[in-house]
């Protein structure tokens, strides 16, 4: 016989209301106050749970990763939907140094195919 499983009291609801995924986030905090955000019925909207249910503790408070505003769950909706993962850090992409030997090596070749 297995024990019984007991939801934590920071456990999240779902539910579907006319094509549209309803999350209920309990608070976690003394005055217990939930709040529901409103997520679209599609992949994008489940992998926003995920990434919110691997964040969620305790402790989240509200605003924070486990525990998101409406305003933070649309912005990290739409960074997925343009295939950003909005967890990783944004990191300028290296400055493309050119030497003179190199720039005389494309001029040449550039020259050969008749482009210069």
């Amino acid at each position: 016989m297995t024990a019984p499983i007991i939801k934590p009291p920071h456990a999240i609801s779902l539910w579907v209301d006319g094509g549209v995924l309803h999350v209920e986030l309990p608070g976690t905090d003394a005055d217990k106050k939930a709040h529901v955000l409103r997520l679209p019925l599609n992949v994008f909207g489940m992998t926003h749970i995920v990434n919110l249910l691997q964040a969620r503790t305790a402790s989240s408070r509200i605003g924070e990763k486990g525990d998101p505003t409406q305003f933070q769950s649309n912005k990290a909706l739409a960074a997925l939907a343009k295939g950003f993962d909005p967890d990783k850090i944004k990191r300028p992409k290296p400055k493309v140094t050119w030497s003179a030997e190199l720039r005389a090596g494309a001029r040449e070749a550039l020259r050969k195919v008749g482009l210069s």
